[in-house]
This record gives C-alpha cells, sequence and structure tokens, in this order.
C-alpha cells in the first residue's frame, strides 16, 4: 500500500490549506487501511485509535525535516527529494516519536509481548513493506525473527534518529539476504 508520500519537498510548502488538508485525509484513510490490515493479519483483537491531530503533526514534521534535507542538498535551482530511505526513516521516526495510535479495551495477539509497542511496530512495518515495493524485492519475508525483535527493541528504547533509521534501511536493502540471491 502507497502512503502518497512527497514526489518534491516544496510541493508541501506551495499547497494552499485546502490541498494540505486533502493529502493528509488521504494519507490518514491510508495509514487507517495499512493498520486494519496489519491487524487483521497478525489476529489482534480489540480496538486501535488514531488521533488524526497526531497524524496531521506527523505529515507536517515529515515535510519539515523532508524539506529541510532538500535544501541542504540543494544542486543550483533544483531540490532534489531525498531518497525513498530516508523518506520512510523520517516518516516512522515520526510516527514512533508521536505515537498517534492508542489501543483501546482489551487487545489479544498471538505474541502480547510487543503488542503495547503497535506504534513501533506500524512504523518499521510500513517502512519495510513499502520499501520491498519500491525496491522490488522481499526483505520483508527474510528478515530472521530475532533480527526484527531487535530492530524494535532499538526503536522502542533507544534514542534512534531519522538518520540512524536510514542507515538501517539502507543497509536491509543493499545487502542482499542469501535466500534473494538468483
Amino acid at each position: 500500500m502507497y502512503l502518497g508520500l512527497a514526489k518534491t519537498p516544496e510541493s508541501w510548502e506551495s499547497a494552499q490549506d485546502d490541498e494540505r488538508h486533502s493529502h493528509i485525509s488521504d494519507l490518514f484513510d491510508n495509514f487507517l487501511e495499512y493498520i486494519n490490515c496489519w491487524t487483521g493479519h497478525n489476529y489482534v483483537i480489540g480496538n486501535c485509535t488514531v488521533d488524526y491531530s497526531i497524524f496531521k503533526d506527523i505529515v507536517r514534521h515529515y515535510y519539515h525535516d523532508l524539506n529541510r534535507l532538500s535544501a541542504n542538498m540543494r544542486d543550483g535551482d533544483e531540490l532534489p527529494v531525498p531518497n525513498e530511505y530516508k523518506q520512510y526513516a523520517i516518516f516512522s521516526f515520526w510516527i514512533r516519536k508521536l505515537k498517534p495510535i492508542t489501543l483501546d479495551g482489551l487487545i489479544e495477539h498471538v505474541n502480547n509481548d510487543f503488542i503495547c509497542w503497535i506504534n513501533e511496530i506500524i512504523a518499521i512495518h510500513i517502512a519495510i513493506t513499502e520499501l520491498d515495493v519500491t525496491c522490488n524485492t522481499c526483505v520483508s519475508e527474510v528478515i530472521p525473527d530475532e533480527l526484527s525483535r531487535d530492530l524494535l527493541v532499538f526503536f522502542r528504547y533507544k534514542s534512534v534518529s531519522p538518520h540512524a533509521l536510514y542507515l538501517v534501511f539502507a543497509s536491509m536493502y543493499s545487502v542482499r539476504p542469501p535466500s534473494l540471491n538468483p
């Protein structure tokens, strides 16, 4: 599922308020669909709620960071768009930082140890799934469970910057696991 992230960072800055609201609304609908899909596939029984105002802040921070990075990478009059690894690292970082998802009531899950980390799980899952599509690979299918848990613990308890997350994602997709080699 494509979240509809920026093609050009200046598009956010030059957009009218109604265009921004429409874009955030579309992103929010896609985000909810993504959460519903993930919770359905992972046998989560209970309700997840997403705070729309926090989600709007995530999108604003995302575009602000994207614009700042583009300005630092400027080559003449062109504002280059940071690569997909950086884009999803920034987006994941802000989901984790601002935590728009809350769990309501009793939640049952096959692995209850990690369900309270719903924001971290969804942030990482969105990034890896979207990067699989972008990079035309299936890294998400060959990541060992231990590495997935380590990544979640790292993301949950350590001070993780968007750049550190970018390095993790870029490394995951630059080194091909033996099972993906032809």
